[in-house]
């Protein structure tokens, strides 16, 4: 079971499930801001009503910034966490949208390569 992505976790374009690899961006917005639920685009933007390990979870959608230039600077909001395929066969809803895992993958092909250790995601 991977451990849960939130807002800040590194992202890497050499990670697999099991290595972190070198960091080439984060999770969330600049700033590393979640927004508060009912706010437009606050999926987007992670979860700030759901804390894992002291900061708000990360969804499928939640944007990501990923510093790899030139092509992914001007992904920009569109660079987000997709849905893992083939999807688990448990699925974890964190504020009514699929939780992000350590190993997901990204728009712009980077993966989420580390996630709070003591909080695991499916099953």
């Amino acid at each position: 079971m991977p451990p849960a992505a939130r807002i800040g976790d590194k992202l890497s374009h050499l990670a697999t499930a099991l290595t972190p690899g070198p960091p080439t961006g984060t999770i969330g917005p600049p700033g590393g801001q979640a927004l508060p639920p009912g706010t437009p685009g606050a999926p987007m933007l992670g979860v700030s009503s759901v804390l894992i390990a002291g900061r708000p979870a990360a969804v499928v959608g939640t944007v990501c910034v990923c510093e790899k230039p030139p092509q992914h600077l001007v992904l920009l909001l569109t660079n987000r966490i997709v849905p893992a395929m083939p999807p688990p066969l448990r699925r974890v809803l964190i504020g009514g949208h699929q939780a992000a895992r350590r190993g997901d993958q990204t728009t712009c092909k980077s993966v989420v390569s580390t996630g709070a250790p003591t909080v695991l995601i499916g099953g």
